[in-house]
């Protein structure tokens, strides 16, 4: 292992089933080896349905014993499927693992913040990685393992703002990223694929809208806010349809063809230092659809180096 003083702040193991839908099953956690036992009981029996995983998250541990401000961490995951582990050996070295240089930014008067990392194997289950708690602003080096073209989840919360990526690295590479950087704003990256209507769509007479990100960070990382009052505003050819309080909102619409006006709006406060109101306005052509269609929503924002 490169870092030599790297010690376990998480164990998980789980153990899945495929039902077709998703994997539901059980995780079994610990803060070490020594807290966490698995293993197959008996012969092995084909069990394509099956699959266990296992996350493993490494970082320095400081005087205190926490592993706060760790200048790096380790996010180890491996997948089997149709049998369950019955002992794992791997050596980790630069070459097999991915590196990322990552920076960690402030948009609030809170000091203290938390990133989080997950995994998922390609169409299957994945097990948690790490969680720590840093101080803004923040410098660290986080490895990956890549096994099996492993799906790393990040998650990064500063106060009630929470932040995410999905990213797929190459072992052996070198990454830099830096999170949280201004400006903030509205963004329509990384839709989520579980909706056929995404961030905002139409099915049949319909227009819905499903949280479309307002604060995301300077990278397009879509960031959250579900706690804040937002106002949506729906026009069609310059007249207004409804508005609705709240980031959902389903709107009854003519099936006749039309231009149509998509305003939200939103203001934060204090701890939040940036991007205190943000507005947004979508046009585009919308009539009857005959099944679930995403509207062609597209941001374009100012990027400058702050």
């Amino acid at each position: 292992m490169p870092q030599r003083d790297a010690a376990p702040l998480a164990i998980h193991v789980s153990a899945n089933w495929n039902d077709g839908l998703r994997y539901p099953g059980v995780q079994l956690d610990g803060a070490s080896f020594a807290e966490v036992f698995f293993g197959r009981i008996g012969p092995a029996t084909a069990a394509p349905e099956f699959a266990v995983t296992l996350g493993v998250g490494l970082a320095r541990p400081g005087k205190d014993g926490t592993f706060r401000n760790s200048p790096y961490t380790y996010d180890l995951a491996y997948v089997l499927k149709g049998d369950m582990f019955t002992g794992l050996t791997r050596k980790l070295s630069p070459k097999n693992l991915a590196t990322v240089k990552a920076t960690y930014r402030s948009q609030s008067t809170t000091a203290t913040a938390v990133r989080q990392h997950r995994a998922a194997a390609p169409g299957g289950p994945g097990p948690v990685g790490s969680s720590t708690s840093i101080d803004l602003p923040f410098h660290g080096t986080e490895y990956y393992n890549t096994d099996g073209g492993i799906v790393w989840t990040s998650t990064f919360v500063e106060g009630d703002n929470l932040t995410t990526q999905d990213s797929t690295f190459q072992p052996g590479r070198t990454y830099t990223r830096t999170w949280n950087a201004a400006p903030f704003g509205p963004t329509v990256a990384d839709a989520p694929t579980w909706s056929p209507l995404g961030y905002a769509g139409r099915d049949g007479d319909t227009i819905s809208v499903a949280a479309p990100p307002l604060f995301g960070d300077a990278d397009g990382r879509p960031a959250s806010r579900d706690d804040l009052p937002v106002h949506l505003r729906l026009l069609r050819n310059g007249e207004e349809v409804a508005t609705a309080e709240g980031g959902w909102a389903d709107f009854a619409v003519p099936a006749e063809k039309a231009t149509y006006r998509l305003e939200a709006t939103v203001t934060r406060g204090a701890p939040d230092t940036l991007s205190t109101a943000v507005s947004v306005a979508w046009t585009f052509t919308s009539a009857h659809t005959s099944k679930p269609e995403r509207l062609p929503l597209t941001t374009a924002r100012p990027t400058p180096a702050l």
